[in-house]
């Protein structure tokens, strides 16, 4: 698959052309897609090297072929830019999950924009506002996957949940991670889930994607009756993954049903995530969430250091009994425990940093 090496998008002053060529320098772009060699910490990272760069034009997955056979759904997530996963949540979940939303979503606006859909509602701050949701950024199914593609300690970038109401029309195609400044075509730097709690189908708003457009270069866009774009079609309790190169978008519902969905997304631990996490959830919940979701939050270190607190693991600024105590900053350096949460001196902490 090929695409103009046209650089259409990018500001034509000196000073951007200057900066691109920095980015797309031989040095940067082989840290970039050989991260390994970046991270010198003395371990070995177990990135896959499925990604080799062969031009300007395209980016090549190099995917041994027995992988189709040994894991089919890392093959499919490569070769075609997603995979859906059929039937993996239960009804019970799924009903209990609903219940959790259904009040959220009644005092939620619609979209302030044509992208975020005047006739879309979306729960931002999805962790924290409903825990009964809290399984699904860590589900087995999904994680096994983002081990083997991300690096290790990835985040949770984005957690919200998705209704689009009948009248809604289609969402204009994009990737996720075009906000990263590193010159298409190129390796993806997030990762995407869509959870269907309805089933989803072309009439009713279904997420529509383009395959194999995660390997296309800078400039290139979906066309229309050129490009193959398909709506996902899915059962209620299945999930897409979707890697932030790869073009999608939301379908228009032309039926006379919403359909609702959970979208959380994921980034390599050395971006930041579209969302702050750190303000949306509760510092005393954190202690009582399980690892693994601790860890998607921002509660961990990137390999040598990234993410530290005072050279320090950032758990270990909590509360370690789980009283949801927060250890403050003073002007000294000094660190003073404070089983409420609040300032030391019992003001709210202005000027101060809370961790």
């Amino acid at each position: 698959m090929t695409a103009p090496s046209t650089r259409s998008g990018y500001d034509s002053s000196k000073s951007r052309q200057k900066l691109d060529a920095h980015y797309a320098s031989d040095q940067l772009h082989q840290s970039m897609n050989n991260l390994g060699s970046v991270y010198n910490s003395g371990d070995e990272i177990p990135l896959v090297p499925y990604d080799v760069p062969t031009g300007k034009s395209e980016f090549v997955y190099d995917v041994d072929p027995k992988l189709e056979r040994e894991d089919p759904e890392i093959f499919r997530l490569l070769m075609d830019g997603y995979v859906v996963l059929p039937k993996v949540l239960s009804s019970a979940y799924i009903s209990q999950v609903r219940r959790a939303l259904d009040p959220i979503l009644d005092e939620t606006p619609f979209g302030r924009n044509d992208f975020e859909g005047l006739r879309t509602r979306r729960i931002y701050a999805l962790m924290g506002r409903s825990k009964e949701t809290y399984h699904l950024p860590m589900h087995p199914r999904v994680t096994r996957i983002l081990d083997k593609v991300l690096l290790p300690n990835y985040l949770l970038s984005v957690y919200q949940a998705i209704q689009i109401y009948p009248g809604e029309s289609s969402q204009s195609l994009h990737s996720d991670d075009s906000v990263v400044r590193i010159p298409r075509p190129r390796r993806f730097q997030m990762v995407a889930t869509i959870w269907a709690l309805d089933d989803f189908m072309s009439e009713n708003g279904a997420t529509v994607v383009v395959p194999g457009s995660h390997t296309w270069g800078a400039g290139r866009k979906p066309i229309p009756g050129k490009d193959r774009i398909i709506p996902l079609v899915m059962e209620r309790g299945s999930v897409v993954v979707c890697l932030g190169t790869t073009w999608h978008g939301g379908g228009a519902n032309v039926s006379k049903s919403s359909r609702l969905a959970v979208t959380a997304q994921y980034c390599e631990p050395y971006l930041r995530p579209y969302e702050n996490h750190f303000l949306i959830t509760p510092p005393a919940l954190v202690p009582q969430l399980p690892k693994k979701l601790q860890s998607l939050l921002g509660y961990s270190v990137h390999k040598p250091f990234m993410g530290m607190v005072a050279g320090e693991h950032p758990l270990k600024r909590l509360d370690e009994n789980g009283a949801g105590g927060v250890r403050w900053f003073e002007p000294g350096g000094q660190m003073v425990e404070d089983e409420q949460g609040s300032a030391p001196n019992g003001d709210s902490g202005a000027g101060r940093s809370k961790i």
